[in-house]
């Protein structure tokens, strides 16, 4: 508990508050006082402006008052109520503990689309689903248990197995589903954002099993089927596709315009559905190719390869050059060096120590012999230096500012 009095000088009159106890915490190591302030109710709306303009960088003034306006009423409920009015505006209940569970890295076999629990919140829609496919987030069954509504398969089976889309009228509900909301600026501003991340380099064991597993049936009919899609896509533009044999490290396929003379070297990447935000991999070798050949490099994504007639080609020039955003996720903890600190790398010549026996003195010469470093002291109060002194931590230690009063 610290005691505050404020004083200020108005003109010639000094005017002082009286004197009030209030709680404080003392950070020893950093000589930091904090005091506790109280929060009265008008000082919420500037706390909620400050933190939500934190969270939405990109959103505009405007939006932030609507949202702190929106929230300020709950905050005076007790928590059933906000949660009723909630779960009555529509807003799915938000399970942190199975959230918490379900969360997965960037480089995670399970992670479907980065950033989809954000779209999906927007859309506001009545069966908290997806607007397109049939996939639903994490924690959405929690959410239909939260607000009584029914579940995945029993939706299905009322509908007789139809979906409707947003903005369609739904027979069996008698009423006419809302749109799609508008992608909130700053929302979109994340997607206009090229991401790629990484994998830690892996041991020979790990590589062969990678390749085992890749070489199935099923992976070699996509990476087949798609540089066939290729190799028609640039027929169709007049250039001339040569596949490279399958083992090529650096690209799949060289294409040539015989009127511009231009050359491109293609690394073709299939998928066998929706090409997604988990995103397609390339090599070392190929995306050091890529930075190598610059504009000359091209990436190929193909989507749904193995259904040629509904096979969609994007062709990407000099990927390497066009990402802005390299995202290393939690997962590389484990490539993280183990440095553990050594206290015998301060002793170097310069350096003021303070031995035990002999005093405060300064290091002239360090050598190395096996394990062991032997010093050469120039101790105070001697015409001659020690020589051969053997560093001892128990004995030795190093002298912070100078100061010979043993305290390191």
């Amino acid at each position: 508990m610290v005691r505050i009095e404020a004083s200020v000088q108005l003109v010639d009159d000094p005017v002082s508050a009286p004197p009030t106890w209030a709680s404080a915490f003392y950070d020893i190591e950093n000589g930091r006082l904090t005091v506790c302030r109280p929060v009265d109710e008008p000082s919420w709306a500037h706390i909620l402006n400050a933190i939500l303009h934190q969270l939405m960088p990109g959103a505009t003034g405007s939006e932030i008052s609507k949202l702190t306006l929106g929230v300020r009423p709950l905050m005076a409920m007790t928590v059933d109520d906000a949660h009723r009015q909630l779960t009555d505006a529509g807003v799915p209940y938000l399970d942190t503990s199975r959230a918490t569970a379900d969360t997965a890295g960037l480089a995670s076999q399970e992670l479907d689309e980065l950033g989809a629990g954000d779209e999906q919140a927007d859309e506001g829609q009545a069966d908290g689903s997806a607007a397109t496919g049939e996939d639903v987030e994490p924690g959405a069954d929690a959410s239909r248990e939260h607000t009584g509504e029914p579940s995945r398969e029993e939706d299905r089976t009322k509908r007789g197995g139809k979906r409707t889309g947003p903005g369609r009228h739904d027979p069996d509900s008698g009423g006419t589903r809302p749109r799609k909301k508008a992608r909130p600026e700053y929302k979109e501003q994340w997607d206009r954002r090229l991401l790629s991340y990484v994998r830690r380099k892996q041991d020979d064991a790990s590589r062969r099993t990678e390749g085992r597993s890749a070489s199935t049936e099923h992976n070699q009919a996509v990476e087949a089927l798609a540089r066939m899609a290729v190799c028609a896509y640039e027929k169709a533009r007049g250039r001339n596709a040569q596949q490279m044999p399958q083992t090529h490290p650096g690209h799949d396929i060289v294409s040539h315009d015989p009127l511009s003379d231009e050359e491109r070297l293609i690394e073709v990447k299939g998928v066998d559905g929706e090409w997604k935000q988990m995103g397609v991999g390339l090599t070392k070798t190929q995306f050091s190719n890529a930075q190598d050949y610059g504009d000359h490099y091209w990436l190929y994504v193909v989507e749904f390869a193995l259904d040629p007639e509904h096979a969609r080609i994007h062709a990407i020039r000099n990927p390497a050059m066009q990402v802005s955003s390299f995202m290393f996720d939690g997962n590389w903890r484990e490539a993280a060096t183990d440095e553990s600190p050594d206290p015998t790398k301060r002793f170097v010549p310069g350096a003021r120590i303070h031995h035990e026996n002999a005093g405060t003195g300064e290091i002239l010469d360090v050598v190395v012999r096996g394990s062991t470093k032997v010093l050469t002291v120039q101790f105070e109060g001697r015409k001659q230096a020690w020589r051969n002194v053997a560093l001892n931590l128990r004995q030795i230690r190093i002298l912070e500012d100078g100061n010979d009063d043993g305290n390191s």
